[in-house]
């Protein structure tokens, strides 16, 4: 795969050991090296999570693309909220 093709959430394999998971990690190095980190969805035989590996992003195969989401503001109405540190009324002396 070539630097920028792979996105969060892809489903990916490593094409020289046959790693596969989720990227859950891209990220670009000083000296242009982008990485990729997986995470499988299998659990260890305790149940714990497998831990990540990271390739470099030559080496990494695109199994599936992300699933599309939809994206929502969260946090509130902040436009028509009114802040009591600006607001003259609402301070104490």
């Amino acid at each position: 795969m070539k630097p920028g093709e792979c996105k969060l959430g892809s489903e990916a394999k490593d094409s020289i050991s046959g790693f596969k998971g989720v990227v859950v990690c891209i990220s670009t190095w000083l000296n242009g090296c982008e990485r990729i980190a997986v995470q499988p969805k299998k659990l260890t035989a305790d149940g714990k999570p497998v831990e990540v590996h990271t390739f470099d992003c030559q080496d990494i195969e695109l199994v599936k693309p992300p699933k599309q989401t939809k994206t929502r503001k969260t946090g509130g109405d902040r436009e028509n909220e009114k802040q009591s540190h600006s607001d003259p009324e609402r301070r104490t002396k």
